[in-house]
């Protein structure tokens, strides 16, 4: 605690917080594709009524500080998260991408699970979803507890309080934060889901001589169906000219594949990608203004366990 002289009398000032780390819920290697040659992407925001656009690095946008975090929890958990989980998964996303940009798609089991996760983190890593998850851990906390009342005795570790009562009692922020931490460790890292995922048949196509790029959002992933549906299929741009699908067969690539061959294709997935978003809708410039206004957040994501 820095401390000085004034008057003759020693004051000493309280530390400064420190500044909490970028958590960014839209990777940055995944917006570059969108960047200019000055390394800037045009942002689309609606901070009061009106659609602003700016031009702003990759870096400055897309993310909120601390929205990883577990204060109350001791490190290395208090971000564990953002450190291990999520940008272990971006690193090898990264790679996966630049080989899908040039039309290399032969990955091995431990890239096509990395791409997978990606996937995944994008429909959870969001603010709003990240703040549902702890809102529900906070309410069903109290529930749980309650359940275990009558058979505490029976459950009880040898570390634990001799008597229900002392166990409550000793229960704090920490815990509420743990289990949410352990719920999103396993949202994040579904197993099940990516091994769905690993399953669909993947593709990615380039659209030619577009009228306008491909935007991308917030919420950039665009879902039909379910991914264990016959028909289903989930889709991501990757560039301004170029979409990743998924799909349950190759006959379902097959037609995604046709369809992309007609230029309102990239228009209907333009008008979906901006309907869904929440704070930010990105493209390569401020060029399609009118159609993101027109269109920014009027239809919300709907996707398995979202709030």
């Amino acid at each position: 605690m820095p401390c000085q002289r004034i008057a003759g009398i020693r004051r000493c000032m309280p530390k400064r917080e420190k500044q909490r780390d970028k958590h960014h819920y839209i990777p940055k290697f995944y917006l570059r594709q969108w960047a200019n040659s000055h390394g800037n992407v045009c942002e689309f925001s609606r901070p009061y009524k009106t659609v602003k656009p700016r031009m702003v690095n990759p870096d400055g946008t897309g993310y909120e500080r601390g929205l990883y975090s577990f204060d109350n929890l001791p490190a290395p958990a208090t971000d564990i998260i953002e450190k291990q989980l999520l940008s272990q998964a971006d690193d090898f996303a990264s790679k996966a991408l630049q080989r899908m940009l040039v039309g290399d798609l032969e990955f091995d089991g431990p890239t096509r699970s990395a791409w997978s996760r990606f996937l995944m983190s994008l429909l959870h890593r969001n603010p709003e979803r990240i703040a549902y998850v702890r809102k529900q851990m906070a309410e069903e906390l109290p529930k749980y507890l309650a359940s275990i009342r009558e058979k505490f005795e029976t459950i009880r570790d040898a570390s634990d309080p001799r008597t229900y009562d002392e166990f409550q009692a000793s229960l704090g922020v920490a815990d509420t934060e743990r289990m949410s931490l352990r719920l999103l460790r396993m949202i994040l890292d579904s197993k099940n889901v990516g091994t769905e995922l690993n399953r669909m048949f993947w593709g990615v196509i380039q659209f030619h001589r577009l009228r306008h790029p491909l935007l991308t959002s917030d919420r950039p992933l665009v879902m039909t169906n379910g991914i264990k549906h016959p028909h289903g299929h989930i889709i991501l741009p990757i560039a301004p000219d170029r979409i990743f699908f998924a799909a349950r067969s190759p006959e379902v690539g097959r037609d995604i594949d046709r369809l992309c061959k007609v230029e309102t294709t990239a228009v209907g997935l333009n008008d979906r990608i901006v309907s869904q978003a929440r704070r930010y809708v990105y493209g390569t410039d401020d060029r399609q203004l009118r159609f993101v206004s027109n269109r920014f957040g009027r239809q919300l994501l709907s996707t398995p366990m979202f709030e």
